[in-house]
């Protein structure tokens, strides 16, 4: 009972949101021109600034410890690993430019942010949060490069490497990147009153992706996308941690580095993966249904991970 309400506590909060969209769409309180605005606000500003703070504030020392670089590289290579699985198996199941994008990243792209520190603090406490703060700090940027990349690539209206160089390059998320970047480097410190306006800001955007999300969600649509949902969410829930947990395990990673590596491949897929597929092209019913169908399946799927490795006292 323990395990089930602490996988509710976790992915509760994303149904709440989720619903303020559906009910403000549903009372017509927004349209589709408004919620495209507002997706544009999302990505171009707080998804932005909630980038370039990830970069800013990483702590290079700590990236480079031994024992944290190990779980960085694993990290990394999972992450690769299940892109290049995804893209043969997707590349098998349809050739709709529009869908493979969608599908490609959906199967990687973790709510690392927004699920990662919940899960650590409901099973360890405060002390225990720091792995999961240095895992978000370089992975969520990754995750945010190669999603932009993914989808510029396959929207791409010929193959032009330098129109798509371009194209990436003038990204808001990949201009964020490179400020944040070049603000570590550096060693440039934003003023405080500014630093802490950013951070107040940058807090938006999780909560009002999931709000632009549910109100972009059409139920009786899901019907006909049910196989890429149900293939994309075995993938993303089981099979990416199946893959990475084993060979932590086989390692000798224990405890919060486990319940880290956890938030990193079990938890649904990110709500950012939808805003991205909205702004720069594809289909974005559908990756607003895999993100809301992993957050609903992710419930039955974390209680039996964390139940597992309870049971067998690996965290």
């Amino acid at each position: 009972m323990e395990n089930i309400l602490m996988a509710l506590n976790v992915v509760f909060p994303t149904f709440i949101m989720m619903s303020v969209g559906v009910i403000i769409k549903k009372v017509k309180m927004v349209d589709e021109p408004s919620l495209t605005v507002m997706n544009r606000v999302v990505f171009r500003v707080f998804m932005s600034l909630l980038l370039f703070l990830n970069i800013y504030n990483i702590d290079v020392n700590e990236l480079f410890n031994p024992d944290n670089l190990k779980l960085m590289v694993l990290t990394i290579s999972s992450i690769f690993f299940m892109f290049i699985l995804a893209y043969l198996i997707y590349n098998c199941m349809t050739k709709d430019k529009n869908k493979l994008g969608v599908l490609i990243q959906a199967t990687y792209r973790s709510n690392l942010i927004l699920f990662g520190i919940p899960l650590i603090l409901s099973v360890y406490d405060e002390s225990k949060l720091g792995i999961v703060l240095l895992i978000i700090t370089p992975v969520v940027p990754l995750l945010n490069i190669m999603g932009v990349i993914l989808l510029e690539t396959y929207q791409a209206k010929e193959r032009s490497y330098k129109k798509l160089l371009i194209s990436v390059l003038k990204n808001p998320l990949i201009v964020a990147f490179i400020l944040g970047l070049f603000c570590l480097l550096f060693k440039i410190k934003i003023p405080t009153i500014v630093l802490n306006t950013m951070v107040t800001m940058s807090k938006v955007a999780t909560p009002l992706a999931f709000v632009v999300l549910g109100a972009t969600l059409r139920f009786n649509n899901m019907i006909h996308n049910i196989k890429f949902i149900a293939v994309t969410n075995f993938m993303k829930l089981i099979i990416f941690p199946v893959i990475t947990l084993s060979i932590a395990l086989y390692l000798g990673f224990r405890n919060e580095y486990i319940v880290a590596l956890l938030g990193v491949t079990a938890s649904p897929t990110s709500v950012t993966s939808f805003n991205t597929v909205k702004e720069i092209g594809g289909d974005s019913r559908l990756a607003a249904e895999v993100v809301a169908s992993s957050s609903v399946v992710s419930i039955f799927t974390l209680f039996l991970w964390v139940y597992f490795l309870r049971t067998f006292n690996y965290i």
